[in-house]
């Protein structure tokens, strides 16, 4: 039996070697690597001439990854992200108001056919002619110069991808998202540092959802309208579709009384005493017997669905 202790010994010292060289509690603790995604071409086009950018190399999770497109025309820059890359033209020209735009496309759709593949358009007027056309989204004003610009974004009136295949309109609702226009829209910074004025832009819409003859409708969508509509917690609220970025700094209050200004504007009769005098204070606010959320415009739907979610 003596014999086999020191055998015994030698092997229990092996053994007890190799399980502590690594602690079972530690086994999957090690710090993830970061990797360097590798700087990739990409090519865009900019009207009838191709332009190739490089985006540039990240160590950041290919997950987050965004990357700039850069406007001569407009002397601005976009963020795009990452689900676009790859997968845009673009076509920049003066527009038919004195103003310059950039318009954004799929690039199959419209590699196949000019006509097709537009995404949006994100204009500079000089005037609010545009307020004459529809489906547009105003992100403010900028002044350059001696002149004031109107921000806005136009989608088209319908789709427009191809139908000969499944895989291009597959690939054209891939971009066609909104809260990817409205981050992209958002995102635009000017070369000279120039500053937006998210509040700039009118509330005027080009037209209304509500049509009606009675007279207390009539009075709260002219109120919807104004220009005046001091007091609200988004001025915007009624022709801008609020973001996540728009909610930074607002507290739960801020959040349901916005969602509070959408009701006031449309003459909802609040009960609150408190919530009654704050609107009674406003020469906009007309309360109505006839209140109805069907009089809401598609913004005002969107951003009251919005906030009701962020509450």
């Amino acid at each position: 039996m003596k014999k086999f202790i020191p055998f015994l010994i030698l092997t229990l010292t092996v053994v007890l070697t190799f399980c502590g060289c690594q602690n079972p509690l530690n086994y999957f603790s090690e710090e993830p690597t970061s990797t360097t995604t590798p700087t990739t071409e990409e090519t865009t086009f900019q009207g009838n001439s191709e332009v190739v950018t490089l985006a540039k190399s990240s160590t950041e999770p290919s997950s987050s990854k965004e990357y700039n497109y850069h406007s001569d025309l407009l002397g601005a820059t976009f963020v795009l992200p990452q689900t676009w890359e790859n997968k845009y033209a673009v076509t920049e020209e003066s527009n038919n108001y004195g103003g310059s735009s950039v318009t954004f496309y799929e690039k199959d759709n419209h590699s196949l056919d000019q006509s097709l593949g537009e995404i949006f358009t994100y204009n500079l007027f000089p005037t609010d002619e545009y307020k004459t056309g529809a489906n547009f989204t105003e992100y403010g004003t900028v002044t350059i110069g001696d002149t004031t610009y109107y921000l806005v974004c136009t989608t088209p009136t319908e789709k427009k991808y191809s139908t000969k295949n499944k895989n291009m309109k597959k690939a054209y609702d891939a971009l066609n998202k909104e809260s990817d226009i409205q981050l992209i829209c958002n995102s635009v910074v000017f070369d000279g540092g120039y500053p937006i004025d998210k509040n700039g832009a009118s509330t005027t819409m080009a037209s209304s959802s509500t049509d009606t003859t009675d007279p207390s409708a009539t009075s709260v969508t002219k109120a919807n309208r104004s220009s005046d509509n001091v007091g609200l917690v988004f001025p915007d609220i009624s022709s801008r579709k609020l973001t996540s970025a728009d909610l930074k700094g607002k507290s739960a209050d801020d959040i349901q009384t916005a969602i509070n200004d959408i009701c006031a504007l449309h003459g909802y009769n609040f009960t609150t005493d408190s919530i009654k005098k704050h609107y009674q204070q406003f020469s906009w606010y007309k309360p109505s017997g006839n209140y109805s959320e069907s009089t809401f415009n598609d913004i005002e739907k969107y951003n009251y669905s919005f906030l009701q979610k962020a509450r």
